[in-house]
């Protein structure tokens, strides 16, 4: 036995931004109101999503979707406003033609959007967040449709074409258009119930003009729709009319089925295979959400404003107490003094005498020899005689006198004034105490304080909520085979 899984194929899909917005941040829940709950002068935090249905349709199989957004990342280049805001995940149920707030939601960002139950259940879908508010919508998700034949040429048409669609049961209303797209016109239209077989025959006219037609298909009650298409080829006739659909095998209709005969007098089949008349009665394996149920106690959440600041560590000196003599000055002259050297001796007195000069006459005196001879020998006699006199001057004591001198003579320094300067000087000088750094340790302290918002418990309510939610297959759809 065949089967497929009967939920209703609906998809999410953004739409068109509503309004713009300024800073934001995230919520801890969704609040629906059916007008808007902002306004575009309206400050952060907080953004909301007007939620659609994309088809009629959908309002009587869904009132919404169980949506859970996650951020994913900011959005840096917006013109107006950095991103703000908690980045917690939501998790909550969007009705239909109805405002969802998210009361502190980060943004700019971007958020993936997961439908989570009912509408859009099990598809995923990113947003960009740069409006106060944004539209969402649920859309029809479109699934393959099977036409039979699915070539044919314009001269000689099928009477009819078969469309199927293996999802839909049978007994389901159907409405089934046959559109020529270069035209943008419907050639053939029917709205009739899905045979037992799972099918619906639509008729087609005489001819058609060679070209891709597309088939849509859509389904009371159902969420989705269907397309397909056939083409419609030029024969050796010429397209759009004439000649033997049977005239080669390239022509013939071989679209007989059940034990049917088509147009060319050919049979297939038999009525008891699937998609004919007598075909068994098979199932379809469905899935269907089960959840137990539990009481939950949820905390009311309220903002407040507290000042916070930054910490950093520092080294801070130790200081001791201790004592020092300290004085008061004033200013006065000072004579600066130099050192020089000079000979001094001691003194005594003696008697001098005093001598006086007087001349003499005074010669040089030499021997002057002669010898004498007698009978007994010769023999010299010398005599001293004055020669070269003259007057010569010379000095006699003629008195006397008493007279200082030197003694013990010797170098000594002296000191003498050469100048002076100002010099400062103490007075009143006295023990006073005084402070000095003695050690250091490390200390916190704060800096960069400002107040920033925060949400606190204020309060609390029980909730009804799903735990342990799971899918479980069972039969359903009891239909012939097809």
């Amino acid at each position: 036995m065949t089967g497929h899984d009967a939920r209703p194929r609906t998809r999410l899909l953004t739409a068109q931004v509503k309004r713009r917005i300024a800073i934001a941040a995230l919520a801890s829940g969704i609040a629906c109101t059916p007008s808007p709950p902002f306004n575009n002068y309206d400050p952060p935090p907080g953004f909301a999503i007007f939620y659609t249905a994309g088809d009629p349709r959908l309002l009587t199989r869904f009132a919404g979707s169980q949506l859970r957004g996650t951020h994913i990342g900011d959005i840096n280049t917006h013109p107006t406003f950095t991103p703000s805001g908690g980045t917690t995940s939501f998790n909550q149920f969007f009705q239909f033609g109805q405002y969802g707030r998210i009361n502190s939601g980060r943004w700019p960002a971007v958020w993936a959007i997961e439908g989570v139950r009912q509408c859009g259940e099990g598809t995923l879908t990113t947003v960009e967040i740069r409006q106060k508010i944004v539209g969402m919508g649920c859309y029809p998700d479109v699934v393959p449709l099977g036409v039979n034949p699915g070539t044919f040429p314009g001269n000689s048409p099928p009477a009819s074409l078969t469309v199927s669609v293996g999802s839909v049961s049978p007994g389901t209303a159907a409405y089934v258009y046959i559109i020529n797209p270069g035209q943008d016109a419907v050639v053939s239209s029917v709205g009739a119930p899905v045979g037992s077989d799972g099918t619906i025959q639509v008729s087609l006219p005489s001819s058609l003009p060679d070209g891709h037609y597309a088939v849509v298909a859509e389904f009371e009650g159902l969420g989705y729709a269907a397309q397909g298409g056939f083409d419609v080829r030029t024969d050796s006739g010429g397209g759009g009319g004439g000649g033997d659909p049977c005239a080669s095998p390239d022509t013939h209709d071989h679209s007989g089925s059940c034990g049917g005969t088509d147009s060319c007098g050919h049979s297939f089949g038999s009525d008891t295979d699937c998609g004919c008349p007598n075909a068994p009665i098979v199932y379809d394996t469905c899935y269907q959400t089960v959840c137990d149920q539990a009481e939950v106690w949820v905390d009311d959440w309220c903002d407040a404003t507290r000042r916070v600041c930054d910490t950093e560590t520092v080294t801070v000196d130790d200081w001791c107490d201790g004592t020092r003599r300290v004085c008061d000055t004033g200013e006065r002259w000072v004579v600066d003094y130099c050192q020089g050297s000079q000979y001094v001796c001691d003194t005594g007195s003696q008697w001098i005498t005093d001598y006086c000069d007087g001349t003499r006459t005074v010669c040089d005196y030499e021997e002057q020899c002669s010898w004498n001879c007698d009978d007994s020998g010769c023999w010299p006699e010398c005599n001293y005689v004055p020669v070269n006199c003259r007057d010569e001057t010379y000095s006699y004591a003629c008195g006397g006198h008493w007279e200082n001198y030197n003694y013990n003579c010797r170098w000594e320094t002296y000191t003498y004034e050469c100048g002076g300067h100002p010099e400062t000087y103490e007075y009143n000088c006295r023990y006073e105490t005084y402070q000095y750094v003695c050690g250091s340790h490390q200390e916190t302290r704060e800096v960069n304080c400002r107040d920033e918002s925060y949400r606190y418990v204020c309060g609390g309510h029980w909730e009804t909520v799903d735990t342990n939610c799971r899918e479980e297959p069972y039969q359903c759809n009891p239909h012939q085979c097809r």
